[in-house]
Parts: structure tokens; sequence; C-alpha cells
């Protein structure tokens, strides 16, 4: 391994010789648009709302048929496929899936009362009840199948708690853990590190799970709450938070992005007052909607925010859009009127690490930092570790 890495960083002061690191910045991406529809039966009064799309780009959301959300995924080969309802159970939402074909969010019963749901291949399971309660929702799966969300007895009072939901039926209660008493678990990440928030928006507190330490994520600047939305493989998080408005006493929700360190407020759109932020890669890029009250999807990367409504068709004009979820590959999945959207860059192939649409020096670099390592965007080939033969895959794929 040693050898290997010796040779990859020769070939980097190589091409910075012959064409100079700093020279090899890429380009801004254009993409190709793909409109997710809802099955024909549903009529023309239906929707698709998009909620996540995996590595892979299947993407998972719900579709209304007749004012009922029924869940749902969907996929390039099969379209929409309706995901079914467990017994007694009538309107359902995805959370959140995986690449291996479990999806997870929530099903509302007939005795008013929502509980979390598994599917696995398509098949509908109860996640196991914490004692006492009578509801609870599943937010986010990883790779692993580990499983977070919350539980509670009120869908608008307080005493919610978050949780993880482990693959062998155990459960973890992080209320347990964290400051207060009413607490959500959002978002959980391929190390069964968490994020979400404690305390009852809008006085919340966004923080970050792992392994039973918290670490509360600092407030952005002039900020009065937090709530942690998404956490990459990196333990970075994506969120908003609530800031007063300079000369007055009302707040308004801004994105962040925490890095680790800081806190970073990521501002707006221009023309907009209001952002927040739903999802982030492993590589730092943000997706989520800039608003003043209708508003604008949003990619933010390497400290510019993007207006992606300028990338879709003249169908899009004047619709209002949310950008939900990014994958690895920098496909981005936005919610706008009646359908999904995927976004797919042109052009970026397998060694565009970091999605600029020009493999260069740049996705070099980080291949080599991230040389060994398990889970990473470096790891090409999918085989589980960083090493000479993802090396090879990005060389191929130069220019």
């Amino acid at each position: 391994m040693r050898t290997s890495l010796i040779v990859a960083a020769r070939l980097v002061f190589g091409l910075a010789v012959l064409g100079g690191i700093g020279s090899e910045a890429g380009g801004q991406c254009s993409y190709e648009v793909t409109q997710i529809i809802e099955p024909p039966a549903c009529g023309d009064s239906a929707f698709f709302n998009a909620i996540d799309i995996t590595d892979t780009g299947e993407v998972g959301g719900s579709f209304t048929c007749f004012l009922a959300p029924q869940a749902a995924t969907w996929d390039a080969a099969n379209g929409v496929t309706p995901l079914p309802f467990l017994s007694g159970f009538s309107q359902a939402g995805v959370g959140g899936l995986n690449s291996i074909n479990e999806v997870v969010g929530s099903q509302f019963s007939s005795t008013l009362t929502w509980r979390a749901v598994i599917w696995q291949n398509g098949v509908p399971s109860r996640l196991p009840d914490w004692p006492g309660t009578t509801l609870s929702f599943a937010a986010a799966i990883n790779r692993d199948g580990w499983i977070t969300g919350y539980w509670g007895n009120s869908i608008f009072g307080p005493g919610e708690a978050a949780i993880i939901w482990k693959p062998d039926g155990s459960m973890i209660n992080l209320n347990d853990e964290l400051p207060g008493t009413t607490s959500q678990g959002l978002d959980i990440n391929d190390l069964g590190q968490v994020t979400g928030h404690f305390g009852s928006i809008p006085n919340s507190q966004a923080f970050l799970w792992d392994d039973g330490q918290v670490i509360e994520i600092p407030l952005i600047p002039d900020g009065t709450s937090g709530t942690g939305v998404a956490i990459s493989n990196k333990g970075h998080i994506a969120g908003w938070g609530m800031v007063t408005v300079e000369g007055s006493t009302t707040s308004i929700p801004h994105a962040f992005f925490w890095d680790g360190l800081t806190t970073i407020d990521l501002g707006t759109l221009p023309g907009f007052e209001k952002s927040v932020a739903f999802d982030i890669n492993d590589v730092g890029q943000i997706v989520g909607r800039s608003f003043q009250p209708s508003g604008h999807a949003f990619l933010w990367r390497d400290g510019v925010m993007i207006d992606l409504n300028n990338f879709l068709p003249p169908v899009f004009d004047g619709t209002g859009t949310t950008a939900k979820a990014i994958n690895r590959n920098g496909e981005i999945l936005l919610a706008g009127g009646n359908v999904g959207i995927i976004l797919s860059p042109i052009g970026s192939g397998p060694g565009d690490l970091d999605n600029n649409c020009a493999v260069n020096v740049s996705d070099l670099l980080l291949l080599i930092s991230e040389w060994g390592e398990s889970i990473s965007v470096a790891d090409i080939n999918l085989d589980g570790s960083v090493n000479v033969t993802d090396l090879l895959a990005l060389l191929a794929d130069w220019g």
C-alpha cells in the first residue's frame, strides 16, 4: 500500500509540473432532467412527493391518489412502484431508503396513529414500539439497516424522543443521552452517527450523536436555534437555524453547514430572505430551498449557492421547487409542481469524485486523501477500500 501511495503522490507532482494544480478547478455542470410522474391511474390531480435518492439512483417518496398519500419507490426501469399498506393503515410516507431495497417511513392507521414501518423488498413490517408510546416515525436508514427517527405520544405535543432501531430488533433511546426532554433523530450515516435536534422548534439545538457521545452543534452567528437535517459520512451536518433579522426582533430560517468545527450560514439565493438545507453528500455539496414564501431549489458548493431552477425546462418557470436530496454522484432530487425531478450531471464519470463535471487533479488529491478508507466517495469500484484499482479507474476517466 505504501508503494502505491508513493506512486500516486509522484503522479500528482508530475501533473502539477505539467499543468498546474491550481489551473484545474473544473466547471459548472449542466444537467439532464428526468421527471417522475405519478401512476396514470391517479389522474391529472395526483402528484409525486420526492423525498430521497440512493447512490444508485432509486427514489423514495409518496404519490397521492384521491387525497390519500401512499409510499412508493421509483427507478428508471420500472417507474413508480406503490408500496403496500399494513392491515389497518390507509396513508403512508417515506423517510428514506438505502441501496439494498430497504425503505423506511410511517403509516397512518384508522385509530389515528402514526407508526414507523420498514419495507424490505417491497414487503412492509412494523418497527418495534418503544414501551408506552403511541406513535413513531422512521426518518432515515443507512447501508447496514440502522434506522433513526423518533417516538412519542402526541404529534403536536412535547415529549418526542430520538431513537435508533438496529437490524437485530434492539433499540437505543437517544433521549437518555441528549439534554432536555424532547428530541428527534432525522438522519443517520453509514458510520451510525445521527443528527437531529433536541428541544422544541423554534427553540431547538442541533446535535451529533456518535456511539453515546453527543456534540451540540454551535448556532449560526446571530442564531437562536438549530436543527440538523442531514449528516454525511464525514460527520459533517447540514440543516437550518433561526437567525435574528438585523434591526428587529424577528427571526427567520437560514440553512447552515457544520464542517466539524464551524457552523457556516449558507445565506440565501438573490431575491429571497429564507433558506433551509435538506441533504449533504460526502464532498460537502448541500441542497435545499431558498424561499419567501415561494422559492427555488438550490445547490451549495465551494461557498456558492446555485439556483437550480435555472437548469429546468420552461414548463417549470414560476414553479416553486425544493431540492430534497443529493447522492455521491451529484444527482439531485427535486420536488416541483406535481412531479419529482432528477437533475443528473452531464459528462460526470466515475472519476469525477467532487462532481464538478471534470476529472482532474482535484479528484486525484481527494482520492489520495482518502487512501485506505472503507467508506468513501473515492471507493470508485465499491470494494470497501480506496486503493490502486480506484486510482486506475480515475486515471482512465481523466479529462
